[in-house]
């Protein structure tokens, strides 16, 4: 054991922050699993301070929407790699409701997670990662692009008012041979950032939007 450390708590003995949480857990009372267990590993010979492994929990508690809870941390290196085991508590302090962390998309926020982390404190990047960072701070999501997207329903219709093209196209027909030619998304956030641009979901449901 390197480390032990907590976020969250009234008390600063490892002992007395175990009661706090067991307290505060219990009054999820229909939850069977309050408390949520977490891993975060290293590569070989890579070994982070205390502060960054606070700094670590507390970026993962900000990707999982959960700033304020609960989070008790151990630093270990019983393996080849040094680990931190992360037990977070989803009761809220201040409501007593349970909340579903990244509003249930945690295996996406845990990735997210994985790359600000290596981005912020300089380790190396894991393979085959699902994001990245770009250089003005942007995280991307790596893999196939979805394809160039459409001219909203509303901006078609305008056009056909007033015969003159939406922002919406000129943004698509600008950046569109772009969409078509990057092989990641990295590489498509890159190149539009370069024309002052952005490329992002937009609601959540798989529709996308250009932009300024």
């Amino acid at each position: 054991l390197l480390l032990l450390g907590g976020i969250g708590f009234h008390s600063k003995d490892f002992d007395t922050r175990q009661v706090e949480m067991m307290s505060l857990a219990h009054e999820a009372v229909r939850s069977d699993m309050p408390v949520q267990h977490w891993l975060m590993s290293w590569h070989e010979s890579e070994q982070p301070t205390p502060e960054q492994c606070k700094q670590a929990v507390s970026i993962f508690l900000d990707e999982m929407g959960l700033n304020g809870h609960q989070a008790m941390y151990s630093l270990h290196q019983n393996t080849d790699n040094i680990h931190l085991h992360i037990a977070i508590n989803k009761v809220n302090p201040e409501t007593y409701l349970v909340v579903k962390p990244a509003k249930g998309w945690w295996k996406e926020a845990a990735q997210r997670t994985v790359a600000i982390i290596e981005h912020r404190q300089g380790w190396r990047p894991e393979r085959r990662a699902r994001y990245t960072v770009m250089d003005d701070g942007t995280v991307a999501r790596v893999g196939k692009l979805d394809g160039v997207p459409t001219v909203p329903t509303r901006a078609g219709d305008m056009e056909s008012r007033t015969g003159q093209k939406s922002a919406a196209r000129i943004a698509i027909e600008e950046a569109g041979e772009l969409i078509r030619s990057a092989s990641s998304w990295a590489e498509l956030h890159q190149g539009l950032a370069e024309r002052g641009m952005r490329y992002e979901r937009a609601g959540g449901v798989g529709a996308h939007k250009i932009g300024r």
